[in-house]
């Protein structure tokens, strides 16, 4: 479940869809 932590924390910081801030994390 490591991509919800990730989702979260980019959706709070880039306020952008949950999916799109993780894919963009994940990538980056």
């Amino acid at each position: 479940m490591i991509p919800v932590k990730i989702t979260l924390q980019g959706t709070q910081g880039m306020s952008l869809i949950p999916g799109e801030s993780a894919t963009v994390r994940i990538h980056k």
